[in-house]
C-alpha cells in the first residue's frame, strides 16, 4: 500500500547522498510556489568535502513531473584552483524500484581522485509541475550534513500552512516576512540536529500552499475530486459485470458486499507510482479490464460501481497505521493510501480491496485507528476509523481430547468473530480449488506445535467463521516413578513476536486481540492433580490468564486467555508487552504432574 509513498519521502529531495564518505557542511533550498501555473521551482545548493583517494558517486534524483535545470558542479582542483565539471561528466539513468513503475530518474557524477580531501559545490534548478507535491521538507540524510535552510516564496494571495514533526520542537528555527508581493518562511537547522538520540529517524515538516480564501482541508478535497473526476466514468460493459455479481440480491449488505468481493478477487495488486499517477486513479475500466491497479485504482472501481447503483459512495485519502504520520494535516505526505467509503443506514462502511484477505463490514486492518479523509462535491470530510476492539474479535478455541496410550486424541471448535477469522477466511475464498483443507491443516500444525491434523471443515458466515474437526498428538505423556508428567507443547500459542522488542522499535499487531482456549483432557485413570501455580497478568491492556484443575479424578481442564488491545505497540507499551510475550512463553513450556491414584 504505497501509493503516496514516495511523496512522503519529502519532494523529491533525494540530493545525494550515496556516501557517507562525502562530508556536506551546507544545504539550501529557495523554493518559489507558483500557482498561477500550478508549480513550484527549487534553486538548490549544497557545499561539501569529497573524500580523498575516491571516487565516490553523487546523485541528483527527479520525478515525471519535475525537470532538472542549470546543473553546475565546481571543484578545487589538487592545484588550489576551481574547476567546474564537463557535462560529458554528468550520467543521466533510470532508478530501479521496487515499485511495478515509479518513472523516476537520476543524474549522476563522480569527481577524479585527489590525495587530499578537496572542497566542491552544487547547483541546480529543480521545476515541479504541480504545486500539491510542494508536501514536506527533509532535515536529515544519508551525508553529514552541518547546516539545511529551506527559503519558500509564496505570493501573498496564498498561505503556506505547515506542521513540525514532534521532534522537530527545538531543532528547527522558523522564521516568516513579508516581501513585495510574497511572504517567505525560512526553515533552519544548524549541527545539533546531528546529536538526536535516533540518528536513523529523519525529521520532516509537512507542507500545504493553499489560497487565502479556502481552507487547506478544502483545498486538498477540490485537487483530488478534480484529479479524480476524469478517470471516473463508468462503462456498459463494467456495469454489467457487476450487475451479473449482484444478480437476485435485493439486500444492500449483499449487494454491496458482492461488488467489494468481485474487485477484491478480481483486481491484482500492482503498485503505480508514476508522476500525477502516484495519487491520480487510472481509467476505472482499464482497471476492471486489465484486472490490475493499486489502491487508489480499487477504490474508484468501487466508489463509480456502488454510485451507479444508487450508493452514498465516495473516494477516501488515507494514511494506515505503519505511516510515520496520521492525517492530520492536510498535504500529500500525511497519507499513503486510498480507499472507497460508503455511507449506509447513517453509518459509514470502510471498503479496502486491496486487502485480499480484508472481511466485508469491517475496516481494513490498515487503517484502525487513523484518520482518513473523504473526498466530496462539495466539502471534505476529515473522519478517525476507530480500531475494531477485542470484543469483537472474539475467539475461542474450544479442545476436547482423550488419552490414548502415550498420546492424545480428539475434536476441536474454533469459534471465531472479527478480525481472529480473517486468516481462515483469506484461506477459504482464495486457495486453490481443492487445495482449502491442505492449507488450512498446514496452517493448524504451524500454529500447535505437537498436533497432527485427521479431518477439518470451516464455515464462515459474514462476520463470523466456524472451524471443526479431528486432531491427534503424540508423546504428551512421561513416566517418572510415582508421577507423570503431561507437556503443554500441543497446545496453540497466541501470535507474539520472536525477540524481545527494544526501546525504539514498534510492534504492529493490525489487531486487537481476545483469544479463550479452553482444553479438556480425558485420561486413562484416575488421577491425583499437583498443584500448578496459576498464571494471572494485566498491564496497560494486556492480560494473560492461565489456570489448570482437575474437574473429575479422571479430567483435567485447562484454560487460558490471551487480551491486547493494542493495535501498535510502541513507547510505555514496550515494556509490558515484552513482560507478558515472555510470561506466555515461559508458562507454554511448563508440564503438568500429577500421581496415579491406586
Amino acid at each position: 500500500m504505497r501509493i503516496l509513498s514516495f511523496i512522503a519521502l519529502s519532494l523529491l529531495f533525494f540530493n545525494g547522498l550515496s556516501s557517507q564518505n562525502i562530508q556536506y557542511s551546507k544545504k539550501s533550498y529557495q523554493i518559489e510556489a507558483n500557482p498561477t501555473s500550478n508549480s513550484f521551482n527549487q534553486r538548490i545548493q549544497y557545499k561539501g568535502v569529497y573524500p580523498a583517494n575516491q571516487q565516490e558517486t553523487i546523485n541528483i534524483y527527479y520525478g515525471e513531473l519535475d525537470e532538472i535545470k542549470g546543473l553546475s558542479i565546481r571543484y578545487k582542483s589538487a592545484k588550489g584552483k576551481w574547476k567546474t565539471l564537463s557535462k560529458k561528466n554528468i550520467n543521466s539513468s533510470s532508478v530501479n524500484t521496487q515499485s511495478f513503475y515509479s518513472g523516476m530518474r537520476k543524474q549522476s557524477f563522480a569527481l577524479d581522485k585527489q590525495e587530499k580531501p578537496f572542497p566542491f559545490e552544487v547547483s541546480y534548478q529543480m521545476v515541479t509541475k504541480d504545486l500539491m507535491f510542494l508536501a514536506s521538507v527533509s532535515f536529515k540524510d544519508e551525508g553529514l550534513v552541518d547546516t539545511f535552510n529551506y527559503n519558500i516564496a509564496v505570493p501573498q494571495s496564498h498561505n503556506l500552512q505547515y506542521k513540525l514533526d514532534e521532534r522537530a520542537e527545538g531543532q528547527i528555527e522558523i522564521k516568516e516576512a513579508e516581501q513585495g508581493q510574497q511572504k517567505l518562511y525560512q526553515f533552519s537547522s544548524n549541527r545539533k540536529i546531528r546529536t538526536l538520540e535516533k540518528e536513523s529517524e529523519t525529521i520532516r515538516i509537512r507542507l500545504m500552499v493553499h489560497p487565502k480564501e479556502t481552507s487547506p482541508f478544502d483545498h486538498f478535497n477540490d485537487w483530488y475530486r478534480e484529479l479524480v473526476e476524469p478517470h471516473s466514468k463508468i462503462n456498459s460493459k463494467t456495469i454489467a459485470a457487476m450487475e451479473v455479481a449482484t444478480k437476485g440480491l435485493s439486500d444492500d449488505d449483499e449487494k454491496i458486499k458482492a461488488i467489494f468481493q468481485l474487485v477484491q478477487s478480481k483486481i491484482n495488486y500492482i503498485s503505480f507510482e508514476s508522476g500525477i499517477g502516484a495519487v491520480q486513479p487510472r481509467d476505472l475500466n482499464q482497471v476492471f479490464e486489465y484486472k490490475q491497479g493499486d489502491c487508489k485504482d480499487m477504490g474508484n472501481l468501487l466508489c463509480q460501481s456502488l454510485k451507479h447503483f444508487g450508493y452514498e459512495a465516495y473516494m477516501a485519502i488515507s494514511s494506515t497505521v505503519s505511516h510515520r504520520w496520521d492525517l492530520d494535516f492536510p498535504c500529500l505526505a500525511s497519507a499513503n493510501h486510498a480507499i472507497c467509503v460508503i455511507k449506509l443506514n447513517g453509518e459509514w462502511k470502510y471498503l479496502d480491496a486491496t486487502e485480499s484477505h480484508g472481511i466485508y463490514g469491517y475496516p481494513s486492518r490498515h487503517i484502525q485507528d487513523r484518520n482518513i479523509f473523504i473526498i466530496d462535491e462539495k466539502e471534505g470530510l476529515l473522519h478517525k476509523v476507530k480500531h475494531v476492539l477485542p470484543e469483537n474479535n472474539l475467539a475461542n478455541y474450544n479442545f476436547h481430547f482423550t488419552q490414548n496410550k502415550n498420546g492424545l486424541e480428539g475434536d476441536f471448535d474454533f469459534q471465531l468473530n472479527g478480525f481472529s477469522q480473517i486468516d481462515f477466511v483469506y484461506i477459504q475464498n482464495y486457495s486453490t480449488l481443492g487445495k482449502t483443507n491442505e492449507i488450512l491443516t498446514n496452517y493448524l500444525e504451524s500454529w500447535a506445535k505437537n498436533i497432527d491434523v485427521e479431518s477439518i471443515d470451516l464455515e464462515t458466515s459474514m462476520l463470523t467463521s466456524s472451524l471443526s474437526g479431528h486432531v491427534r498428538s503424540s508423546k504428551n505423556f512421561t513416566a517418572l516413578k510415582q508421577k507423570t508428567y503431561l507437556s503443554l507443547n500441543f497446545l496453540p500459542k497466541p501470535s507474539l513476536s520472536e525477540r524481545e522488542l527494544e526501546d525504539d522499535d514498534y510492534l504492529i499487531t493490525y489487531q486487537a486481540i481476545n483469544n479463550h482456549y479452553n482444553i479438556i483432557i480425558d485420561l486413562e485413570e484416575d488421577i491425583h492433580l499437583k498443584q500448578f501455580s496459576p498464571v494471572n497478568f494485566e498491564e496497560c491492556g494486556m492480560k494473560f490468564q492461565f489456570k489448570v484443575s482437575q474437574e473429575s479424578p479422571s479430567q483435567i481442564k485447562i484454560n487460558y486467555h490471551y487480551y491486547n488491545e493494542h493495535i501498535l505497540i510502541k513507547d510505555a507499551l514496550l515494556k509490558s508487552y515484552n513482560k507478558i510475550n515472555h510470561l506466555i512463553k515461559e508458562t507454554l513450556q511448563k508440564t503438568i504432574i500429577y500421581d496415579t491414584k491406586t
